[in-house]
């Protein structure tokens, strides 16, 4: 467990004390009964091989049992989207509604609850994530949140960088959408997140950083704010996570915090983000 009242945390408690950017991914909501994207990925091939009756004929051939064997341990997860996609855009869209949807009816709120802890009212949420639960777990009206495309600056309370389930034409999964936000015409997930890496330092929680456009958005700004990775560790990453913190530091000014989930599991993730927010309330009451 990090001891965030350590001195070497000093400059990220301070900057959820003054208000800063929260950026949670699949890791968050994974706790909460959402799937990873990877898991996801699996249901979604299930979903078209359990529904290939309803892909037109001349493309049901190329979502045989093979393709959905190969398409499993494809390694480039947009790209398995896109394909999908590609080949029924209607079976696609029903796809991820229901799999969302089936998840939120067993979802739980604990790790919202805590998250919503460090919502001091200076601080504010950006999510990769489609699902509606921490929005709906603090009751939080459409008022207060923007959505890909439609950004605002300073930013709302929580902001679906990459869309939300309930609206279709919001969402980023294949390489056609992330051009969208990222690359061509208006590029309003790139400009969002330049001006927020600009202007605030971020929390990384429960994302992994893996996605290119995000650390573009870092690369291409004018001046570089100290930034933030909660990451879990184990025995078995260890060498992992020492290459990955030189060239995250070195390049994007982020400064790895690790936890250790060989004990507990990823659900020791609940208590750190406990922990972070006692010492970060402890600070805004002037206890040390």
């Amino acid at each position: 467990m990090p001891r965030f009242n350590e001195q070497k945390y000093e400059d990220l408690v301070l900057s959820l004390v003054t208000g800063t950017c929260i950026f949670y991914g699949a890791g968050v909501s994974k706790l909460a009964g959402y799937k990873l994207w990877n898991e996801l990925r699996g249901e979604m091939i299930t979903f078209f091989w359990e529904n290939r009756s309803q892909i037109p004929e001349n493309k049901r051939k190329k979502v045989d049992l093979s393709r959905c064997d190969y398409l499993r341990k494809h390694g480039d997860l947009i790209e398995a989207f896109g394909y999908l996609y590609y080949i029924d855009e209607t079976l696609f869209i029903n796809g991820i509604r229901e799999i969302f949807y089936s998840d939120e009816r067993r979802s739980n709120n604990k790790i919202f609850s805590l998250l919503n802890i460090l919502n001091n009212g200076k601080n504010y949420f950006v999510t990769t994530n489609i699902d509606i639960g921490f929005q709906k777990f603090i009751g939080l009206s459409d008022e207060y949140i923007s959505i890909n495309p439609s950004f605002s600056n300073p930013p709302k309370l929580i902001n679906y960088l990459h869309g939300r389930i309930d609206k279709v034409n919001s969402w980023i999964f294949t390489r056609g959408q992330y051009n969208e936000g990222y690359v061509i015409n208006d590029k309003p997930c790139l400009n969002f997140l330049i001006n927020v890496f600009e202007n605030y330092n971020v929390l990384f929680i429960g994302y992994g950083l893996e996605e290119f456009d995000i650390k573009n958005a870092i690369s291409m700004t004018r001046k570089r704010k100290e930034h933030f990775w909660l990451e879990a560790s184990s025995r078995g990453n260890e060498d992992y996570l020492q290459v990955r913190r030189t060239d995250l530091e070195q390049n994007y000014n982020i400064k790895l915090i690790p936890y250790y989930i060989d004990e507990d599991g990823h659900e020791i993730l609940i208590n750190v983000i406990k922990s972070l927010s006692d010492v970060m309330n402890n600070k805004l009451r002037g206890v040390s």
